[in-house]
Parts: C-alpha cells; sequence; structure tokens
C-alpha cells in the first residue's frame, strides 16, 4: 500500500514537472542573451561609466545607482543558461554594429530608472513667459499707456510668450538644457547689449521722451533677437552647459571692466560707453572659450566662481571710498582677483549643478542675513553696509565649498580602481554534497571519502583590492 501511494505521489511529481517544463519551454525566459545585451547598454548607465572613465566624479544618488545597476547586471548574467551566454558572446559585437534604440523595452529590463532634472520643454515655457511678461511691463512704458490697457498688456505678452512654443512645437521638439541656457542667455544679454547699442544711437537721452521710447524699444528688440540667436546657436551645435555658463559669467564681467575702466578714466560721452561695452560683450565670447578649453569648468564650477566673484566686487565696492571717478578701479581689481582665485579653487574640482546651484542659493542667504544685521548698526557710511553682507556671504560659500569638496573626495576613493572589491557567497547545498562525498557508506563504490578538513565551501568571500 505505502508502495503504491509513493507511486502514486511520483506519477504526480512526474506531470506537474513535464506541465511546468512545457509552459517554461513554451515561453522565452526573460533572462536571455539579447535581454541582458540591451541591460548593458542602457543609455544612463553608459553615460555614468563614462563620467567614472573620464575621473568625473559622481553625486551620492549617481554613484548609488551605479552601485546598484552593476549589481543588477552581475545578477542578470548569472540568471543566464550556458547557451544564452555563449549567444551573447557570439552576437555582442554584432548587436553592438546595430542602430541604437532610443529605449530599453521593459519585457528586457525590469530595472527602473528615473532620469534626474525636470523636462527641458517645459522648462523653456516657464523661461519664455517670465521674459514675455517683463517685455509687456516695458512695452507699458514704451506706449505709455494707463488704465485697462496698461493691466492687459503684461497678461496678454505673457500668453502670447506661453503660446507660441506650444503652438509651433516643431521648433522647440527635442531642446535641451544647453539650448535652454543659450537662450536664456541671450535674452538678458540682448536686455543688457540693447542698453549699450541705445547710448551709441541716441547718445544722451536726458528728458527727450522719444529718444526714451526709442531706447527702451532697442532693448526688447534686442532682447528678443539676441534670444533667438541663442536658441538656434544653441539648437544646431551642442555646447557643454559648462562653456555657456563661462559664456555668461565673462559677458557680464568683461563689459564690466570695460564699464569700470571708462568710469576711472572720467570718460563723459554716452556713445563711448556704448561702443566699448559692446565691444567687450563680443570680445568676452572669444575669452571665456579659451578659459574652458584650458580648464573644462562645469556648471556647478561656474556657478560657484560667479557667487565668489560677485562676493569680491562687493568687497571693492565696500573698500572703495567711491568719492571719485577713479575709485571704480577697486571693484574693477577685486572682480578680477576673485575670478582668478575662483577658477584656482575650482581646478579639477568638477562641482555638478546641484551643488553650484546650493552654493550660490546659499551665499544669497548669507548675504542677506549679513545685510539685516547692518540695518540695525547706525552708520551713514556704505562701508557697513556692503562689507558685512561680504563677510557674511564668504563664510557661507566657504563652508558650502568645503563640505562639496570634501563630499567629491570621498566619491573620487570610492571610483578609484584601487578601492576594495568585496564579494559574498552563500551555498547552502554543499552542506549536503559534502555530507554525502564524505560517507562512502552512503554512495556505493563510486563515493569519494574526503579528508576531515577538506569540502566544498558553504560561505564564500572574496575580497579584491
Amino acid at each position: 500500500m505505502i508502495f503504491f501511494k509513493r507511486q502514486i505521489l511520483s506519477y504526480i511529481a512526474c506531470f506537474i514537472l513535464c506541465v511546468f517544463n512545457f509552459k517554461v519551454q513554451g515561453q522565452e525566459s526573460p533572462y536571455n542573451a539579447r535581454a541582458y545585451f540591451e541591460a548593458e547598454h542602457n543609455s544612463t548607465y553608459l553615460s555614468l561609466v563614462k563620467k567614472v572613465e573620464k575621473d568625473e566624479a559622481l553625486t551620492r544618488e549617481e554613484f548609488k545607482y551605479l552601485e546598484e545597476y552593476e549589481s543588477y547586471l552581475s545578477n542578470f548574467y548569472q540568471n543566464l543558461s550556458d547557451s544564452e551566454k555563449e549567444k551573447y558572446r557570439k552576437n555582442k559585437v554584432k548587436w553592438a554594429g546595430e542602430p541604437k534604440k532610443k529605449s530599453v523595452s521593459k519585457d528586457t529590463t525590469s530595472f527602473d530608472i528615473t532620469p534626474v532634472g525636470s523636462n527641458p520643454e517645459r522648462k523653456f515655457y516657464l523661461n519664455n513667459g517670465l521674459y514675455g511678461l517683463g517685455y509687456g511691463i516695458t512695452s507699458i512704458f514704451l506706449f505709455q499707456l494707463d488704465g485697462a490697457g496698461a493691466a492687459a498688456l503684461p497678461i496678454l505678452s505673457l500668453g502670447v510668450s506661453l503660446a507660441y512654443p506650444a503652438i509651433n512645437k516643431k521648433k522647440y521638439q527635442g531642446i535641451d538644457f544647453s539650448t535652454i541656457m543659450m537662450t536664456r542667455h541671450g535674452k538678458f544679454i540682448g536686455l543688457l547689449d540693447g542698453a549699450a547699442l541705445g547710448f551709441l544711437l541716441y547718445g544722451d537721452i536726458g528728458e527727450d521722451p522719444w529718444k526714451g521710447k526709442a531706447f527702451a524699444a532697442t532693448m526688447i528688440a534686442s532682447s528678443i533677437a539676441l534670444g533667438e540667436v541663442g536658441f538656434h546657436v544653441g539648437k544646431k551645435k551642442e555646447f557643454p552647459e559648462g562653456k555657456v555658463a563661462a559664456f555668461k559669467y565673462y559677458s557680464l564681467l568683461i563689459p564690466f571692466l570695460t564699464f569700470s575702466g571708462l568710469v576711472a578714466g572720467n570718460v563723459e560721452e554716452p556713445r563711448v560707453y556704448g561702443a566699448s561695452v559692446l565691444a567687450a560683450g563680443a570680445a568676452s565670447y572669444w575669452f571665456a572659450g579659451k578659459v574652458y578649453d584650458k580648464y573644462k569648468f562645469t556648471r556647478g564650477d561656474m556657478l560657484a566662481t560667479s557667487s565668489f566673484g560677485l562676493l569680491t566686487t562687493g568687497l571693492g565696492f565696500g573698500i572703495s571710498p567711491m568719492e571719485e571717478p577713479w575709485h571704480f578701479i577697486f571693484p574693477a581689481i577685486t572682480a578680477i582677483g576673485g575670478t582668478y582665485a575662483g577658477h584656482r579653487i575650482f581646478k579639477n574640482t568638477k562641482f555638478n549643478r546641484k551643488q553650484g546651484l546650493n552654493t550660490n542659493y546659499a551665499t544669497m542667504a548669507g548675504s542677506a542675513i549679513g545685510f539685516l544685521v547692518a540695518l540695525f548698526i547706525p552708520s551713514d557710511s556704505h562701508h557697513v553696509y556692503l562689507l558685512l553682507p561680504v563677510a557674511t556671504g564668504t563664510a557661507v560659500w566657504a563652508g558650502f565649498v568645503a563640505k562639496y569638496k570634501k563630499e567629491q573626495s570621498w566619491t573620487s576613493r570610492k571610483n578609484s580602481k584601487k578601492w576594495a572589491d568585496m564579494s559574498f557567497s552563500f551555498t547552502p547545498q554543499n552542506y549536503f554534497i559534502n555530507k554525502r562525498l564524505g560517507n562512502p557508506g552512503n554512495g556505493g563504490d563510486n563515493s569519494i571519502e574526503l579528508p576531515q578538513n577538506m569540502g566544498l565551501p558553504m560561505f564564500s568571500l572574496k575580497l579584491k583590492l
């Protein structure tokens, strides 16, 4: 009876195994050679690998992602059958030569990836709308509107600026953050260059209302035109974000130095100011390109450098008596010194965008606190209201830079090839194998009697230095 029950259970077990095997064989396993190849060539993963190969520092989030994804790939490969592993080795070169797919199919990769950052097109719409609102407010002065017209024009300008990119989607399709930066920079610097062009064309505006309107119209037209130039240049030619950030910084610094030099030289002709600032602005892009080619600063590096340059410029105004025109040379000198020091500080640092922005925001907050404290100090001198915010802002800036540099150093050590690589495996089945091999009475003539100190390990720890 017991034998009969055992036979029945054996038949049931065999039937279940056959049905299960039929279903598995009839359905392709997710662990196949092609799926592993697609997972191995994930675009986000490859971009992080390239950053490591170029000795670029990773953020904690990026390093954690890279670590987890490499573990995922290792487990994926271990689950491949021998035939699939052989298939992968034979076909990986051929597959690599095929046209790249835009994304990895969900059927081939179960490792979910959430892209870092926001939608570039949405960010462009917001930026476009803000400038449209500014153009509308400026137009109120330009056309001397009042009442309902003055209230409606900024709203109308905002609506048109937001609607145009949505209507003309083909023009704005496929833009990236570099294009947004170039467009935003073109619009902002267009306002300043438009003012310089206004001085060059109209000279001393004085109280002439028509000259004032023409001056405002020139600023708006210049901003719109240079915004379009920046958009098309950024879309056709891929600029690194660090290079665009260098353009933005030097396009303000060098015209400021030129303006300070003219003031210190006691120049009074507005057209000279206009022509000189326009020429300095044009030369600044050449100079910024040279600086970037030499140092390869990231956007985060340039953001933090710009805040330090602003602090040192404020220091120059703070220590300057500001009683004579030549006193403008003080902020010019400190701006140059701050820029040079910033470049030395951030040489080979590679701050990311978030680190640069956080440094800037914290510096602004520190300077604001210093200014609020200065308001409670009774003084008729401008030195207090400038030097105290500079001091508090510099202290906060230095703290954040030191903090992020320490993080970058930690990340570099983690990314270093000399860092220890440890792996651990647990194989409990070896206990039964060792027990069978070590007991010749259970295995018949083919059993192998092992010495007491030999056997397959249940635990395995590998440390690679």
